[in-house]
């Protein structure tokens, strides 16, 4: 139910809820006073996708936290909630698709808009970049585009974030009407839209289409958790309470995503420093195919875990420790 309610509250509302000001405050007073009385300079607006998740008064240190697969930084709240996370916490989220169909989009251009969002915060200092999975991708591009600008630039820590690999590009190629009527026919066999009155041939318009035709067939939202990626139902706390429309926009917006990062490969050097935490159960050598793309050694540790445990409580404690190192190395 609270990511149903902050999924609402946002198209309502136009304010990104944090599921985790939603446990603090489970009463209609208590989110009725964040909500009017949230910080000054918390970005209320959802097509600015920016909000202030944790405040310290005391510190000047701004970290910026990458949303994952799924689009969003709750992923996150066990870290930041953490008590050696002692610094103010922002989050960029992404922005849902447009007419809920997924879109062909780029690292580059989605890291350009999100670098804006962070410039629009007039944040004083550098700015430290943190990603998590897919968030990685995204905040290692982030990086590469500010370091050619002036001024400081922060640190990066990537957490089990996949590094860029050439051979996932293979098969990997545009969304169109094709691909969108390929999907639904071999989730839903017998299901067509040609014949519908109201189908016209436009990926923007697909999707609400075919999501109300899915309603009338009695398509229920639990079966469109079924051909979700198991890795995205798992980013989705909650999943079951949301509409057949809001988890269409979830499963096309996590494509859009992965479609992105499988296409990624950075076309220049990373020149700031670069830290890199795996988890123990996580396969393979992220750390090497990121230091590809590297000046400097990225500096590595391995958290106890597996890709998604490592986020929560108690192994995000010892990721915010190790955080706490590495923001006293940097501030050397």
């Amino acid at each position: 139910l609270a990511t149903t309610l902050a999924v609402r509250v946002e198209k309502r509302l136009g304010f990104q809820l944090p599921l985790v000001e939603i446990f603090k405050r489970p009463t209609v007073r208590g989110l009725a006073d964040y909500l009017y009385g949230r910080p000054e300079g918390v970005a209320n607006d959802a097509s600015i996708g920016a909000i202030l998740l944790r405040k310290q008064e005391k510190s000047r240190v701004n970290i910026v936290l990458i949303h994952d697969g799924s689009g969003d930084t709750d992923g996150y709240a066990d870290l930041y909630n953490s008590p050696d996370f002692l610094w103010n916490v922002w989050g960029i989220r992404a922005q849902r698709p447009e007419g809920m169909s997924p879109q062909n989009l780029s690292i580059m251009g989605i890291a350009a808009s999100y670098i804006k969002r962070i410039d629009g915060l007039s944040l004083p200092g550098p700015v430290h970049l943190v990603g998590w999975s897919l968030g990685g991708t995204i905040a290692f591009e982030m990086a590469l585009q500010m370091q050619e600008r002036t001024g400081e630039n922060g640190f990066l820590l990537l957490i089990d974030a996949p590094g860029p690999a050439t051979a996932a590009r293979s098969g990997v190629g545009d969304f169109s009407m094709e691909t969108e009527l390929d999907l639904l026919k071999t989730n839903f066999p017998g299901l067509s839209l040609e014949k519908d009155p109201g189908f016209r041939p436009g990926l923007r318009d697909f999707w609400p289409l075919a999501a109300g035709r899915l309603a009338r067939e009695g398509v229920k939202a639990a079966d469109i958790v079924r051909f979700m990626p198991p890795d995205l139902a798992r980013l989705i706390p909650h999943n079951q309470g949301l509409s057949l429309t809001e988890l269409l926009e979830y499963v096309n917006l996590n494509r859009t995503l992965a479609r992105s990062r499988a296409l990624y490969i950075p076309d220049r050097s990373l020149k700031v420093p670069l830290y890199f935490l795996k988890a123990r159960q996580t396969p393979g050598d992220p750390v090497s195919e990121w230091q590809s793309y590297c000046k400097r050694p990225v500096r590595s540790a391995i958290v106890d875990g597996d890709h998604f445990s490592i986020m929560k409580h108690p192994a995000a404690g010892a990721i915010a420790s190790l955080v706490r190192e590495i923001m006293a190395d940097n501030l050397l």
